[in-house]
């Protein structure tokens, strides 16, 4: 479980939202609801949103998706119409949901609940911890079961084509069965696209098959299994559900050294792997002629160059040292400058390159005919169909790239923007257009699909499309507040989305099929007018969180004050249309709990943005819930950059600062409130200096005063509106919580 001490915080915004829980034995509970998800990741600025600022003592509530706007344009679908899309089409990109607690809040975790830490101990004749738990419990919040090879989450997964890829598939299945060979450890690398995740998968489910695999990582940085914190905790995990012996073996270290899930990646491998599996030999309960196949495939995609030369060295560190050693190493990755310069320098390990040859462009070619053949029976093409020279043009074209292939294959297969035959025709014209303008490099070719693919999006639909790519990119998964809106604009997206039907929507989780297209969005060099750009997204996501929580707030939360812990067991959301089957309560809660939690903390992020404080500066401050530092980081941000625009002053300028000055007298019983200077500091002093100071927000009728009093023993934040006097019964309250927690005797 995981739990961060005080003095671990840091100044890194996400980072230290991520570590600021309101108990550092309380960790997040994943409940049932149609949308929980880990919100950013430290590495791409938005990570999951899982933990509480030290200012409220509470546990956090559970995490929703987020979702758009609901007032964004739109084209409804009916239910019936919408099932149907989704039967047809071919995406690559699955809806997000209740799933992934971060690592950065137990990332791509599903359906656990972390519970208060305790301490454990071993009882020896069941290999259960003390409290109950058994180790693949203590293991489970750090690992990342998606990564998995049978993970739901990656369903359907990567696989060769039948007949296709036979020679590596052979030589892998050689190197398995030989007692006597040469390497322990395998590098299986290829260019993007060359299909080493359906040989890794297909490796994979074979040694399942057989008994004989250990674990399987399978990194993707588009989908967020990329946390190379998750990397050891999860072979550990997998290790632990095929080796009985092993599991006992780790439950007594994990009960001796509790912290070792939080130790760095080399310890781990050293304390989880390495000595469990050395003592087991030497024990004589494993069978050295029969290791134990490890298989680490799209390696590259995981966070930071230097972890993943990490990775390889403590690989090769194992083999070299241990050259018995029960277990087998298989990486996969593109060759990537950093991973080639590792790899040179183990003269230990194999490199295996899956090339593009003319195996390989038969493959494809046999891939490629095969889904032709399919579409021809499924929508009753005459039996002539394809013609030989059309296939051998798109093989040509693809040169022996298989995601080549299925993006085409999918392009072909949208029958909403036409029957197959004319959508083949089309591709070829496409090809020669591209050819004679001089692109001739096949990813060169696919970056030009791509952009045809996303040019035949209507322009009425594309801002939503974009909405989509965006939100799924930067924030993780999504829930959207219009299923309609959403099948609609993702329909056209048809090659390389995929959205299960509407209901299982709530429960299916966004998976982008392969990397290559989000490397393809996110760099505008070749994406260029479809680009989605971090910041732009930053900013929609922000106005969104905003949004909601305008919306919950006004409508649920006017008596509620701004550092309250919220309630959102209320009636649901208004604006949001869901598809019939949907728990909408559920998930307008969800929606709710983010928007509170996380508005200020995404505007911490983005930063000063002009969009985002025009939006920002529209709000009725009234009845927002303020998250201290976030709110007080993001104000500084902008008080240095000359942007406060006399949206927070001290000074009286607005028509009802003047009331709102009066009513906090009220509220002081006439006892002096110093204004605040800027920056403020009043999230930063830890010490608990006495001292209480206020600000004013806000224009015109929405506008508020809120002043932040401290004391020797506690702090807490207050609000007055304009539009009411307090009562007796806040001034009472706020008078006795002076007096309980030292404010008076301070002053004496």
């Amino acid at each position: 479980m995981l739990a961060f001490e005080p003095d671990q915080l840091t100044n890194d915004p996400v980072d230290r939202m991520r570590r600021q829980a309101p108990n550092s034995g309380m960790a997040v509970a994943l409940s049932e609801g149609a949308i929980r998800h880990s919100f950013f990741t430290s590495c791409n600025w938005l990570s999951g949103w899982g933990l509480a600022e030290p200012f409220q003592r509470s546990q956090r509530p559970t995490l929703p998706a987020l979702c758009l706007d609901s007032t964004a344009s739109c084209c409804s679908l009916e239910a019936q119409a919408l099932i149907e899309v989704l039967r047809r089409s071919h995406l690559i990109l699955y809806m997000a949901s209740e799933s992934t607690p971060p690592p950065d809040f137990f990332t791509n975790a599903s359906h656990f609940t972390v519970q208060q830490l305790t301490n454990v101990t071993v009882n020896n004749t069941n290999d259960m911890i003390a409290s109950g738990n058994t180790v693949l419990n203590n293991l489970a919040p750090y690992t990342n079961p998606d990564a998995a090879v049978d993970s739901s989450a990656r369903w359907p997964p990567p696989q060769c084509h039948p007949g296709t890829r036979t020679t590596i598939c052979a030589k892998l299945m050689s190197w398995l069965h030989n007692t006597a060979r040469e390497w322990n450890f395998i590098w299986l690398w290829g260019s993007a696209g060359c299909g080493k995740s359906a040989v890794a998968q297909t490796f994979a489910e074979k040694c399942l098959e057989l008994g004989r695999l250990g674990a399987a990582f399978f990194f993707s940085r588009p989908n967020k299994r990329n946390d190379p914190k998750q990397v050891v905790p999860s072979l550990a995990y997998q290790l632990a559900t095929h080796c009985p012996p092993y599991k006992a073996l780790i439950t007594s270290r994990l009960s001796d050294d509790p912290q070792l899930l939080t130790k760095a990646i080399p310890v781990q491998f050293k304390k989880l792997i390495i000595e469990p599996f050395s003592e087991l030999q030497q024990r004589g309960l494993v069978n050295s002629e029969k290791p134990f196949v490890i298989i680490l495939d799209g390696l590259d995609e995981c966070e930071g160059e230097s972890v993943q030369c990490e990775i390889v060295k403590q690989i090769e560190e194992a083999v070299r040292l241990k050259k018995d050693l029960p277990l087998i190493w298989m990486v996969c990755s593109r060759p990537e400058a950093h991973l080639k310069h590792t790899f040179a320098r183990i003269p230990i390990c194999n490199p295996e390159e899956l090339a593009i040859d003319k195996e390989c462009r038969t493959d494809v070619e046999r891939y490629l005919i095969s889904g032709l053949s399919e579409l021809q029976v499924k929508y009753d093409i005459d039996s002539s169909w394809p013609p030989v020279e059309k296939v051998n043009a798109v093989t040509e074209s693809g040169d022996g790239h298989f995601i080549f292939a299925a993006v085409t294959l999918g392009f072909i297969g949208d029958e909403e923007y036409g029957s197959p035959v004319e959508r083949l025709d089309t591709l070829i014209v496409f090809f020669d257009d591209v050819e004679h303008d001089g692109v001739l490099n096949p990813l060169a070719k696919l970056d030009a699909l791509y952009m045809h693919i996303l040019a035949e999006i209507p322009d009425k639909i594309f801002p939503t499309t974009w909405r989509i790519l965006a939100h799924f990119i930067f924030a993780r998964q999504i829930g959207l507040g219009s299923y309609q809106f959403l099948y609609e604009s993702a329909q056209a997206l048809c090659n390389f989305i995929n959205f299960p039907p509407p209901e299982k929507a709530a429960t299916t989780p966004l998976r982008f099929y392969h990397a290559s297209f989000q490397d393809y969005l996110v760099d505008a060099n070749r994406s260029g007018r479809f680009a989605v750009k971090k910041k732009r997204a930053l900013v929609d996501i922000t106005k969104t969180l905003f949004h909601w929580h305008e919306v919950d707030a006004t409508h649920f939360h006017t008596q509620d004050g701004p550092w309250d812990v919220r309630n959102h067991d209320h009636a649901a959301l208004p604006g949001l249309k869901w598809t019939s089957g949907v728990d909408v309560k559920s998930l307008s809660r969800g929606i709710a709990e983010i928007g509170t939690d996380w508005s200020w903390g995404c505007c911490e992020i983005v930063g000063p943005d002009p969009d985002l404080l025009s939006y920002v500066f529209r709000l009725d401050m009234r009845h927002l819930n303020i998250k201290l530092d976030s709110w007080c980081i993001f104000v500084n941000k902008c008080y240095k950059k000359g942007l406060l625009d006399g949206f927070c002053r001290t000074e009286p300028s607005e028509e009802f600062d003047a009331l709102l000055l009066e009513r906090l007298k009220m509220m002081t019983n006439q006892e002096l409130v110093e204004p605040a200077s800027f920056p403020l500091t009043w999230w930063e002093d830890e010490d608990h200096v006495h001292f209480r100071e206020y600000v004013l927000m806000g224009y015109g009728f929405k506008s508020v005063i809120v002043w932040y009093t401290e004391t020797h023993k506690e702090d807490r934040l207050d609000r007055l509106t304009c539009d009411q006097e307090p009562s007796q019964s806040q001034i009472s309250k706020y008078q006795e919580w002076l007096r309980e927690y030292g404010w008076y005797s301070s002053t004496d």
